[in-house]
């Protein structure tokens, strides 16, 4: 059985939005999962408000992928829908989409922008989802986690979650055109 070709707009034709949407700081002397962890909560948790790291992406902060600048560095970031790469299929796999984003002159996010944006980001709205565009990392318990993703939800109307939490799944995983990406805006 064969899976239909992804349908897409020409790559010539196509101009996106990268207006730079935050940037933020990499190298910051963070360097363990602890230190993640406790910069999380010292900037934002408080009794109405939770501020973390789940399990599975601490996991992966601790391997040997993970890695963090040595020496204090920006870089700027835009946000990108699937269907502003030019897909219009509704599901494309992840492969394409960095594949489209690169030929378009984004980057890949270093895995350090997850946590760091995790403690720089403190004022995302509720229910806001964003993932991403980086090197999958292996995960220690098998199997490969894409990447990272920086939430906010209410839970139930008791109390804000705003997690560093991960997608897992290869680069074959398949998204959906709505869903929004995060790259690198490459200086000139």
């Amino acid at each position: 059985m064969t899976t239909p070709a992804t349908t897409t707009t020409a790559p010539s034709s196509l101009t996106i939005d990268s207006s730079i949407w935050k940037t933020i700081k990499l190298g910051t002397g963070l360097r363990t999962p602890e230190d993640f962890v406790h910069a999380v909560k010292k900037v934002r948790s408080t009794p109405d408000a939770y501020y973390g790291i789940c399990e599975v992406a601490l996991r992966l902060l601790s391997t040997p992928a993970f890695t963090v600048s040595e020496i204090e560095t920006e870089v700027d970031l835009v946000i990108v829908s699937i269907g502003q790469l030019g897909f219009d299929d509704n599901f494309t796999c992840y492969a394409d989409i960095f594949a489209r984003a690169q030929s378009l002159g984004l980057e890949l996010c270093p895995a350090e922008v997850g946590p760091q944006l995790r403690i720089q980001y403190m004022d995302q709205p509720e229910e806001e989802h964003l993932s991403l565009a980086m090197e999958p990392i292996a995960s220690p318990v098998g199997g490969a986690h894409l990447g990272f993703v920086v939430e906010k939800k209410n839970w139930y109307g008791i109390k804000v979650h705003a997690d560093l939490t991960i997608y897992s799944g290869g680069l074959h995983r398949r998204c959906h055109r709505d869903e929004r990406l995060i790259f690198v805006k490459p200086r000139k």
